[in-house]
């Protein structure tokens, strides 16, 4: 990730970047390159001779660097084998910027032939970015306050989703029951109208999916926990947790990533939430919200 025009010291003949080359060979016009932070594969070669020399980076005369050479190191030709990336440190600084929110990955594919492996194009990236999400997501922070019954509860149903489930069962221990008839029929109709297709391209109308409404926590100690505790041990369910100017419950640095107008939510706990799955929220009389 060394920006440079030059051979850069230490930079292994072979390694991820292929290998270092004389970018003072550039096509007449343009400007001196920079060597490669990587190269990848191209999923087919490219006869150089047969393009445009602005747009076929192994062009007679020009092809000797590692993007012309099949094996990284070993006889460059005019065929493009590769692809190339730059080093992107001011896209890097930006991410620093965004600190935990921001995923980086590699732009230079390591597999782009292979469809049925999980390293095929972007996929490790793409799933990076789903895993932050679900770690995300399961803050469900709100625009605006509940209101809180003496005993802790708070007028809201959440019905945890499992798209393509091979077998449906929600589990008492785990705090998971059967919604009701409406509710069940409420959330499936909500997922057949999201946008994104919510439970796949292959059942776009959430038949397949498996429905369990998720218990809200109202007995103690689990409610203490679900509402204090960093990571609570003796809680299975959800609890609502609020750190704003008309109510303060709970721990406030549960809701210090909610923004400052909606530090509020309903936060869901235990060793019953399912990987993959996703929620369906209902407060107050108001129709689902699907939470992906």
């Amino acid at each position: 990730m060394r920006e440079s025009t030059a051979p850069r010291p230490g930079v292994v003949t072979g390694g991820p970047n292929g290998r270092e080359y004389a970018t003072d060979a550039a096509l007449p016009g343009t400007p001196q390159d920079l060597e490669y932070a990587c190269i990848f594969p191209l999923p087919e070669p490219r006869d150089c001779t047969q393009e445009d020399p602005q747009l076929c980076d192994c062009s007679p005369g020009f092809e000797d660097q590692p993007l012309c050479e099949q094996t990284p190191g070993v006889g460059a030709t005019t065929t493009q084998h590769w692809a190339k990336a730059y080093p992107g440190l001011r896209e890097l600084e930006v991410l620093h910027g965004f600190g935990k929110n921001s995923i980086v990955a590699s732009i230079c594919a390591r597999n782009v032939n292979n469809l049925r492996r999980s390293d095929y194009g972007y996929r490790p990236a793409i799933a990076s970015i789903v895993e932050r999400l679900e770690e995300q997501l399961v803050r469900h922070c709100l625009p605006r306050p509940l209101e809180v019954a003496a005993d802790g509860s708070v007028p809201c149903t959440l019905v945890e989703v499992r798209p393509n489930a091979a077998a449906c069962s929600c589990d008492p221990g785990r705090a998971r029951s059967k919604p009701s008839t409406l509710a069940d029929q409420n959330v499936r109709r909500q997922l057949a109208s999201a946008t994104g297709k919510p439970c796949g391209a292959d059942d776009p109308e959430c038949r397949k999916a498996c429905l369990c409404e998720v218990d809200q926590i109202v007995r103690e100690p689990g409610l203490s926990a679900c509402r204090n505790e960093e990571s609570p041990t003796a809680a299975e369910g959800w609890c609502y947790v609020a750190n704003s100017e008309e109510k303060h419950i709970g721990n406030p640095a549960l809701v210090s990533e909610c923004r400052p107008t909606e530090r509020r939510l309903l936060r869901l706990v235990g060793e019953g939430e399912q990987k993959g799955a996703f929620t369906a929220i209902s407060c107050s009389g108001r129709s689902f919200q699907v939470r992906d």
